[in-house]
């Protein structure tokens, strides 16, 4: 290489000459540098004005190919410079093949640069700045403020000196590797990242490289693991003193004779004794490779085995015979997997090569562009999206490199990203045999690189492929291939005894092994993968050759178990024990979506819904707009199949507090019903309930009843209706009757949607959950504290059994009880609860749902009741605020939370700002309730007592009177409530 040393930096701080000076010392001190016999040193140093990218790029790509060692000069302006950005990035693709592995950067601290040595800040940089950061720097900021006259300072000149030991060393070692002896294959300069396997393979050396130690590189044929064991030999070259040698290992099963082969790159000839032994040849070979470790620094050999393909060659008995020790590295390179090569073994350790780092993928397919780069940002993202569709797979991005680099006055990436989905891998097969050029792996067809792995499958594990084909490639349930292996193999599907074979698990041992299929982070309760994924182009390569009649079969037991397993999910209450299941229901929804299955947006509707019912409203909204997005252009807007899609998109829509958008959506519902089925079908009540429940809690309690009334006396009317729905109907409406103050109407009707559900569903299912909580809450109302609270417990233990301890539906539990145990003055027992509510939704809804308002105002109430004012106020004006922000000005839930803020402040003794928001709830309850409503007595009988604790008694004693006769009326004399009140205007009589 011309040049030792890539000066990188920003021009901005060369603006005084203070990176000249630095290179010029920098040179002056390398030709006296002890060792180095005056050898000069010879930087790439770009002075000229950069007038544009373009310009600049090709001058300095040339400097970094030829540079051994980069100078990054850092400063807040090089940080900032997409020029030095680009020079850094750049460097690193070319900086293994330097032969110095990964010590070919050497960052200089030049200016102060805010935060560089804080913990965090790799966690907050570009992922560019975070890896030069890994780099080990040298604080020359003094030279920057003081020029020459820092290098009168000990401690600068001792930086210099180490910075510039260094300089020497890396380029003693690049010239050392540049002497390496061996017959390894050649670098290849497209060869791009792949940093994270060539440092797990270095890392595999340095801690296990004890005696006899062999590191198998693993994987499909064509994911590159040829080129990494080459390009590691390259780049670690100079550790090898002893040379680099490679043995090419395709059909040999003997060790002995495998090793035989070297005698000619190394220089030596067998005696003609010893070509009548193996034995006699192994050793001979072995100590051949010892004397040339022993003759030369570092006293170490590289033996490379590429392409083992027989077991017999790794035979345990074989490898312990070269007894290396520290002075021999085996890296071996194999389609075969762990079981397949012996099972474990101490002499052994593997690294699975699967694919490339996507953005590898793309590096390399721009390095076979002209110049080196994609002609545009659209190029780029097509690119990007062939990577995507090849999964990475190393030999199919490379042949599509290479096919697009050799026509790229012909064929776009664009245009070659429409071949490929509508070609597939006969696509890419075709495009691979069309390139003149070569590709490193040798066979540039996908297809017969992996045909030799799939040949040596067994029945059952071929068939455990073809049905992973049908699946998404990135979540294939285990649970799943079994069943639907089992069909064929019913052994598949039965526990064994101990002591004997699981056939299924060496199955799975097989696929694992041969890297068919990779285990994911989703497992089961034992900790084994319950998800794997499968390469989009092994799946591809299951079904061709005509196979389409043995893919319909395979197809139909797939839409079979699909279907099963969606009404599973429907009718389950565990669903936090089920929940596992959506990821690859999901994945398998966007496939058929993708591939045009009319299936396709039924599955996204019920996974839509699944993930609803789990309160993961992020996950539910996307299937569900998908589907309703097909579906209507498929089918029109009036379809049935639209109602649905518009009725499961409405419900999370309400649950999420997005009314308005909810509201046109179950309308259209509703209309398209009574259009298509009449106005007393028992679909258009489950419309109007829909609607009335949206009505209700936007405040129109009027319009509400009228619904739901409606749709009650449709379902009382109609012949073959699921009870469910009738009572879905009367729970609704007793709700509505509760809320407006009509409990004694209210009551029976919960008790009759209760007995229904109770006879369907059991006692143990979370509508029943539902349904206690109401009964609760009205027992609650009428002052029979004791009575409700076993209904409230028993709630919460049902909806903790089966969601889960973090579901919403559990907070309301909690919050419920909590509230109750507040009031029966069990405080030390309900804050636990209501905290843990809070948490809850907190975390499922986000910091502004109205539900997280009901769980503070609980909070606040308990906090008030232990006096404890000033943690309280807080809590309640975020509650107010949240209700105001998500319901408006004159809903009743913003009337709560003004006279709840008002008495907390007649408490704490601002009797004037806690008036006006009394005055103001009492107003809002007033116009939505009615006058006669409990909320308007409650809001009369607090500012009844400030009116008493101002001395306007005329005018308190009118409104405590109010409020005890409507109390009286609505909930019976001896209520708690009317109690109180009563007190309080008897107190009033006797001033």
């Amino acid at each position: 290489m011309p040049y030792d040393l890539f000066i990188s930096y920003s021009r901005r701080d060369n603006a005084q000459g203070r990176i000249s000076d630095l290179v010029k010392r920098i040179k002056q001190d390398f030709a006296s540098f002890e060792g180095n016999n005056g050898r000069e040193l010879f930087p790439f140093f770009d002075q000229q004005e950069i007038n544009g990218m373009d310009d600049w790029r090709q001058r300095i790509l040339k400097g970094l190919r030829e540079s051994r060692l980069l100078l990054a000069c850092l400063s807040p302006a090089y940080l900032k410079s997409e020029y030095c950005e680009w020079e850094f990035v750049e460097y690193l693709k070319y900086e293994i093949g330097h032969l110095h592995g990964f010590n070919g950067v050497a960052p200089i601290y030049f200016v102060e640069v805010p935060g560089w040595n804080d913990k965090g800040f790799e966690q907050q940089s570009a992922a560019w700045i975070a890896e030069l950061r890994k780099r080990q720097h040298f604080d020359l900021r003094p030279w920057h403020d003081l020029g020459e006259a820092a290098l009168h300072e000990a401690a600068v000149q001792e930086r210099m000196g180490k910075l510039n030991r260094q300089i020497f060393q890396t380029i003693t070692r690049g010239e050392r590797a540049e002497k390496s002896l061996g017959n390894v294959d050649a670098h290849n300069p497209h060869f791009i990242g792949r940093t994270a396997n060539l440092r797990m393979l270095r890392e595999n050396f340095v801690t296990a490289g004890h005696i006899g130690v062999v590191t198998a590189v693993n994987g499909l044929g064509g994911l590159g693991k040829t080129a990494l064991a080459i390009e590691y030999a390259h780049a670690f070259a100079d550790e090898y003193g002893g040379g680099r040698w490679q043995v090419r290992c395709t059909g040999k099963d003997d060790l002995r004779l495998a090793l035989a082969e070297l005698a000619t790159p190394i220089g030596f000839e067998f005696t003609e004794d010893e070509k009548k032994n193996a034995d006699v040849q192994f050793e001979r070979t072995r100590r051949e490779l010892k004397k040339l470790a022993d003759g030369r620094e570092p006293h170490c050999c590289l033996l490379f085995l590429d392409n083992v393909d027989r077991p017999g060659l790794l035979d345990p008995a074989q490898v312990a015979r070269l007894n290396g020790g520290d002075w021999l590295h085996v890296l071996a390179t194999t389609r075969l997997g762990e079981n397949e090569l012996h099972g474990a073994h101490r002499d052994r350790s593997f690294l699975a090569i699967d694919e490339l780092p996507p953005d590898d993928a793309l590096a390399l397919i721009e390095s076979y562009q002209p110049d080196g780069r994609f002609r545009s940002e659209a190029e780029r993202e097509a690119a990007h999206e062939i990577v995507r569709l090849l999964g990475s797979f190393t030999l199919a991005v490379e042949s599509a490199a290479v096919y697009l680099g050799q026509f790229a006055n012909d064929v776009t990436c664009a245009a070659f990203l429409a071949r490929l989905k509508k070609e597939g891998l006969e696509g890419l097969d075709t495009a691979a045999s069309q390139s003149s050029e070569g590709v490193l792996h040798g066979e540039k067809r996908l297809g017969a690189t992996l045909q030799p792995t799939l040949e040596r499958l067994g029945a059952a594990e071929k068939l455990t492929l073809e049905f992973a084909a049908l699946l998404p490639p990135d979540q294939v349930p285990l649970p799943w291939l079994r069943a639907l292996v089992a069909e064929t193999f019913p052994e598949m599907a039965r526990d064994v005894e101990p002591g004997y074979p699981d056939p299924w698990k060496n199955v799975l041992r097989c696929l694992f092994s041969l890297r068919l299929i990779q285990a994911t982070d989703i497992v089961d309760a034992d900790g084994q993968p319950r998800v794997v994924r499968v390469h989009r182009l092994v799946q591809q390569l299951m079904f061709r050759d005509g196979r389409a009649l043995e893919r319909a079969g395979r197809q139909h037991a797939v839409d079979a178990l699909v279907n099963e397993l969606a009404n599973f999910l429907e009718v389950t209450t565990d669903w936090h024990k089920a929940r596992w299941a959506l990821n690859p229901l999901e994945g398998l929804a966007s496939l058929w979506a993708d591939t045009n299955r009319p299936e396709a947006t039924w599955l996204l509707e019920r996974v839509g819904v699944g993930w609803y019912r789990l309160a993961v409203w992020s996950r539910a909204e996307p299937p569900l707009r998908r589907a309703l997005a097909i579906d209507e252009q498929c089918l029109g807007h009036e379809h049935e199949t639209v109602t649905r899609d518009l009725n499961s998109l409405a419900a999370l829509l309400l649950t999420t507090n997005r009314f308005e958008e909810a509201e046109p959506m179950m309308r259209r519902v509703l209309s398209i019903n009574e259009k298509s089925l009449g106005s007393e079908h028992p679909d258009v009540a489950c419309s109007l309930n829909n609607l009335a429940s949206l009505m209700a809690t936007t405040n129109r309690f009027e319009e509400a009843e009228a619904l739901m009334r409606r749709a009650v006396k449709i379902l009382e009317n109609s012949s073959g209706i699921g009870p469910l729905i009738y009572a879905a109907a009367l729970n609704s409406l007793a709700g509505l009757l509760q809320t407006t103050n009509r409990i004694l109407e209210a009551e029976p009707l919960f008790h009759r949607a209760l007995s229904i559900d109770e006879k369907i569903y059991g006692p143990d299912d979370p509508r029943i959950a539902i349904r206690l909580n109401n009964l609760a809450l009205m027992l609650k109302t009428r002052g029979q504290l004791r009575e409700a609270e076993p209904f409230y417990r028993r709630a919460l233990a049902i909806d903790e059994a089966k969601f889960g301890t973090d579901h919403p539906t559990v907070a309301t539990d909690l919050n419920n009880l909590g509230v109750l145990l507040t009031e029966t003055n069990r405080h030390g027992e309900a804050e636990p609860l209501l905290r843990r509510a809070l948490a809850i939704n907190e975390n499922t809804y986000g910091p502004e749902h109205t539900e997280i308002a009901a769980t503070l105002t609980s909070l606040a109430a308990l906090l008030e009741t232990t006096s404890r004012f000033e943690e309280s106020n807080p809590l309640r004006r975020r509650a107010l605020a949240i209700w105001k922000h998500a319901l408006g000005e004159e809903h009743p839930l913003v009337a709560t939370g003004l006279n709840n803020l008002g008495m907390l402040l007649y408490k704490t003794n601002h009797k004037e700002d806690a008036e006006p928001l009394i005055r103001r709830a009492l107003a809002i309850w007033e116009k939505s309730l009615g006058p006669n409503h409990p909320n308007v007595a409650v809001a009369l009988n607090n500012l009844g007592a400030l009116l008493k604790a101002t001395n306007r008694l005329a005018e308190s004693e009118p409104l405590v009177r109010r409020a005890f006769f409507i109390f009286k009326k609505s909930l019976g004399v001896q209520h708690p409530e009317s109690q109180k009140v009563l007190g309080n205007y008897a107190e009033l009589l006797l001033v």
